[in-house]
């Protein structure tokens, strides 16, 4: 009887879900067979487990990155005034009255050449009056100033002998100043200077019958010339020049010729650079 209650029982318990007490008077045993007790069964009931809901953590919000870019320089513009063009220049000339019967030629001024020396090599016959005489060469360098005048420097070298029978030697250098009256490749011209001059004068070598040798002298000139040329320009380039001179110099030391005038012919080829 007592196993029944606890087989009963323990039936109870498996199938409470959760345990508690409770009190019965008539209990019915599977099998019809009851009985009454005043007792308390204590009944289990077992609770079905929680129910957990886990929820997900909420993604990330997405990381926006945001960059700053700057903008372009804007285009430079470069602005310039307008300048509208400068008219040419008008030139008004007030009448000139021309008198009757003459004829007026409007001639515009010549350009200045760039061929500006000439460069003159000459063959040259010099005699000293009461000196002597001597044949030798020049050169002879200009500079144009402007369409009318030259500067010319020009040093020669003469060898000769003199009127009492000595030998005689002449090396004059001259500045001058050659102008052109009308203008410089008209063949005319007229030259005006000065300058100075060494000459040597001596005698033979050889011993005289009184055992005396001959003798030598250095001496130095300075003098005045004037010239007057013509000059013609065979080419743009090349000139074929003729000269004479008139001079007159003294002589600056004690002994020798005294000096006096004299004249020179010059004749040559020139090139004009």
């Amino acid at each position: 009887m007592f196993a029944r209650l606890i087989a009963t029982a323990a039936a109870l318990t498996l199938l409470a879900p959760s345990a508690f007490a409770q009190p019965y008077d008539a209990i019915t045993v599977q099998g019809g067979t009851s009985f009454s007790a005043s007792a308390y069964v204590t009944v289990i009931v077992q609770q079905p487990p929680p129910v957990i809901i886990m929820q997900q953590p909420a993604p990330p919000p997405p990381v926006v990155v945001v960059r700053t870019v700057a903008p372009p320089p804007p285009p430079v513009v470069t602005v310039r005034p307008y300048l509208p063009p400068v008219p040419a220049p008008v030139v008004l000339s007030a009448p000139v009255a021309v008198p009757t019967g003459f004829d007026v030629t409007l001639q515009e001024p010549v350009p200045a050449e760039d061929d500006d020396i000439d460069l003159l090599f000459f063959g040259r016959y010099r005699n000293a009056f009461g000196t002597g005489d001597v044949g030798g060469m020049a050169v002879a360098l200009r500079i144009l100033l402007n369409d009318k005048l030259s500067l010319e420097t020009k040093v020669a070298y003469g060898a000769g002998g003199t009127e009492a029978g000595g030998n005689f030697e002449d090396v004059p250098l001259d500045l001058s100043l050659v102008w052109y009256p009308w203008e410089r490749d008209f063949p005319i011209y007229f030259s005006f200077g000065g300058g100075f001059g060494w000459a040597n004068v001596w005698t033979g070598w050889e011993e005289n019958a009184d055992g005396t040798t001959g003798s030598s002298e250095d001496i130095w000139y300075i003098g005045t010339r004037v010239a007057m040329g013509l000059e013609f320009a065979l080419w743009d380039f090349l000139l074929l020049t003729a000269e004479g001179e008139f001079f007159y110099r003294a002589n600056t030391e004690e002994f020798g010729p005294e000096g006096g005038p004299g004249m020179s012919f010059d004749l040559g080829l020139g090139f004009r650079i």
